[in-house]
Order: structure tokens, then C-alpha cells, then sequence
């Protein structure tokens, strides 16, 4: 996600988890495409305070920022990331397992836009049932001509439950990491979800009963992370406040 203003400032998003080199990178970029200051904010940042989440008090918010190529997970408190981690399991990847599921199961080839119909139209992770079925049409491997077959709600659990419970393997690992201060805080406020990857049909459940912890899913979540970013703008001296690894750097 990246930003800029009339001054040439520009903010730009990355994944919660990366390298100096990585980053340095990025400001590179952002420079030669004519940005004369450069502004890194990590994206679990940057989604809660899209959500509205007011992470300058000293409690323990929880975030998982399910985007399409990234599932950033973070703990914040007092503005900043207390603890932090990055998958490379998100919305694409999850498509690319319903298009290897139809290859393997029904000989059946489907590009990554009807894959991207097929979990949203039919996902449920929490309670799939063989009833609910959902055409999915494509070409088949063994004929070479227009195909289509009937996908149930099951099936399609079993074809992104792997990529679902990376998520919440993920998820565990970063409350094992909290500080045990912070666990009651994020017992009490919940976890919460963000980016397009939220909106899968019963993912905050799963999430509740797997883990037994409060789930949520933010309003306007495929939005929060673009407009947490603009409003960080205004934000910046405080985030910048007493943090050894702030999550918003400056380069000059």
C-alpha cells in the first residue's frame, strides 16, 4: 500500500515480518519512483488503525491481517508491535488449493478468478455441509472440452483446510510469544480480523472454537489496512514514541 503526498511523502505498507534488506529495498523503490521522504508502517498497523482500534493505551490488541499474498499476525499495545508474525498463506494461496483440488479430484482445469467465485460463494470453515453445493465450471483435463461439476461446501473445507490451519498454527504462535501481561488484555478484547481473507464464511468461528478466544471480523475489512495507512499520516510522532523497533520508519 503506498501513499503520497503533495509534499512527496509517501507511506507505504509491508508485511509485519521483514528483513533490514528487505526493507531498505522497498525505500529504494518508493525513492526512485520520486518520493523524497519515505515512510515504512507495518500492515497489522496500519489495519487497526483503519479499524478505528485506539492502540495508544497500554492493553493488548490482537490483529490478523488476511491479505492476498500475506496472513500478518501481531499483538500491538501502546502503539506499537509487541509481537509479530508473517505467512505466506493468504487469499491466493488458498485459490491456488481449490485449483489443485478440482485438477486432482475432477480432472476439471478453472483459472484463479472462478476459484476466487468459488470461495466466496461457498466457503464455510466452520460448519460445511455436503447440501450446499455450488457449479463450478471449467475445462477438463481429460476431454479437452467445456466442463462443469458440483462442489459441496465439504469438499471445498478439505481443499483449503491445510491453508486454513497454517493460519491458525500461525495465530497460536504469536499468542504463545505474547508477554503474559498482555494475555489477559487480548482475552478480553478479542482478535481481530482484517483484509479479504476475514470475509471466509465462518472463519471467525473456527477461530473461537479452535482457539477459545473472542473473534471479530473489523467493519469495512478489505478497506482497513488502505485507510489505516492515510490516517497514520497524522499519527506519526506518536507512533514513533518510545519503541526500540517502532513500526514506522524514517529514512533520510
Amino acid at each position: 500500500m503506498l501513499v503520497v503526498s503533495e509534499m512527496c511523502l509517501s507511506e507505504i505498507c509491508i508485511p509485519a515480518f521483514v528483513t533490514d534488506i528487505e526493507s531498505r529495498a522497498v525505500v529504494d523503490a518508493a525513492k526512485s519512483a520520486g518520493a523524497r521522504q519515505v515512510y515504512l508502517i507495518q500492515e497489522p498497523v496500519a489495519a487497526m488503525i483503519g479499524a478505528e482500534v485506539d492502540i495508544a493505551k497500554a492493553k493488548g490488541h490482537m490483529i490478523v491481517d488476511i491479505g492476498g499474498g500475506t496472513t500478518d499476525i501481531a499483538i500491538v499495545s501502546m502503539n506499537g508491535v509487541v509481537t509479530s508474525h508473517t505467512i505466506k498463506i493468504a487469499g491466493n494461496a488458498i485459490n491456488r488449493s481449490i485449483i489443485k483440488y478440482m485438477q486432482n479430484h475432477y480432472k476439471l482445469l478453472i483459472g484463479e478468478q472462478t476459484a476466487e467465485k468459488v470461495k466466496i460463494g461457498l466457503c464455510n470453515l466452520y460448519d460445511p455441509s455436503d447440501d450446499i453445493t455450488f457449479i463450478v465450471k471449467g475445462r477438463s483435463l481429460l476431454k479437452g472440452l467445456p466442463s462443469q461439476v458440483l462442489l459441496s461446501e465439504t469438499e471445498l473445507f478439505k481443499a483449503v483446510e491445510d491453508d486454513t490451519f497454517s493460519i491458525m498454527e500461525a495465530i497460536r504462535k504469536v499468542l504463545e510469544d505474547s508477554p503474559p501481561e498482555l494475555v489477559g488484555d487480548i482475552y478480553d478484547n478479542g482478535l481481530l480480523l482484517t483484509g479479504g481473507g476475514a470475509l471466509l464464511g465462518g472463519l471467525s468461528h473456527l477461530i473461537s472454537r479452535t482457539l477459545d478466544i473472542k473473534c471479530r471480523v473489523a467493519k469495512d475489512a478489505i478497506n482497513c489496512v488502505a485507510k489505516g495507512t492515510g490516517l497514520a499520516f497524522g499519527k506519526m510522532s506518536s507512533l514513533l514514541d518510545g519503541f526500540e523497533s517502532a513500526p514506522v520508519y524514517k529514512y533520510r
